[in-house]
């Protein structure tokens, strides 16, 4: 899965027992998901399976009868199957959220939120900026620290559809941290949000005789040999990342 999009979900259930798989059951969660809207077995059904099953696998504490054991087995498999078919829908649809947010940690944040793993999950992240967390009118963001003299810009605007940005951002923040909770967030809405990091000016020395200005992605802009940033009138030194995406709740 690494350096790829395709979001493959963990239903390698086969050395599962009776209790792990109840309890793999009770943990999905997709009740209200702004992803996941449909899923093949809804939670209420999944929960009652695996009652079901605790509740066979607590008679048979006292009655290890063949027709008891036989009647496990069959909610067990029942439970795996109800299992795996949400785990497959759940994978199609990560793997959309994915694509259209160009992060696969976008993906792998709708399948743990409902209660499942991602197989082979990468040990880092493959991009620097993203959604950490959100909830109802809410949303965390978070990049890589570039160090503790950065300075982070934050650009949020409204669009259409994910993978199409805003033509214009309703709000421009500036932190000296890393992460910022945007909230205020209209249920529905999409928003395109963009950063850029800004370093300080370093200072000048033998090897470098006009001082420059270092944005994010390290792109060098010199600053007329002053020792401080020198931008033209009318233009955006800055390095803005692309576009991640999120739908407020």
């Amino acid at each position: 899965m690494l350096g790829s999009l395709n979001i493959q979900v963990n239903l390698d259930l086969k050395d599962k027992s009776a209790l792990e798989t109840a309890d793999m059951l009770n943990g999905v969660k997709t009740a209200g998901d702004v992803d996941v809207t449909d899923p093949p077995v809804d939670d209420t059904e999944m929960h009652a399976q695996g009652g079901k099953i605790t509740a066979i696998n607590a008679q048979r504490i006292t009655n290890r009868s063949k027709q008891l054991t036989a009647q496990e087995k069959l909610e067990v498999n029942t439970g795996k199957r109800y299992y795996k078919k949400v785990g497959l829908y759940i994978q199609g649809i990560a793997t959309d959220v994915a694509i259209a947010a160009g992060d696969i940690n976008a993906g792998i944040a709708v399948v743990e939120r409902c209660g499942f793993k991602v197989k082979n999950k990468p040990s880092s992240h493959p991009r620097e900026f993203e959604i950490v967390a959100f909830g109802p009118g809410w949303f965390h963001l978070r990049v890589k620290s570039a160090g503790k003299k950065a300075t982070y810009l934050w650009k949020i605007g409204v669009t259409t559809e994910k993978g199409v940005k805003p033509e214009t951002y309703v709000s421009i923040f500036c932190t000296p941290e890393c992460e910022l909770i945007v909230t205020n967030i209209a249920s529905g809405v999409i928003y395109g949000i963009v950063e850029a990091t800004v370093l300080p000016v370093p200072k000048k020395n033998t090897k470098n005789k006009g001082a420059i200005h270092l944005t994010n992605e390290m792109s060098l802009q010199t600053s007329a040999g002053t020792g401080k940033p020198s931008y033209a009138l009318g233009s955006d030194p800055y390095n803005w990342t692309d576009p991640i995406y999120h739908v407020g709740v």
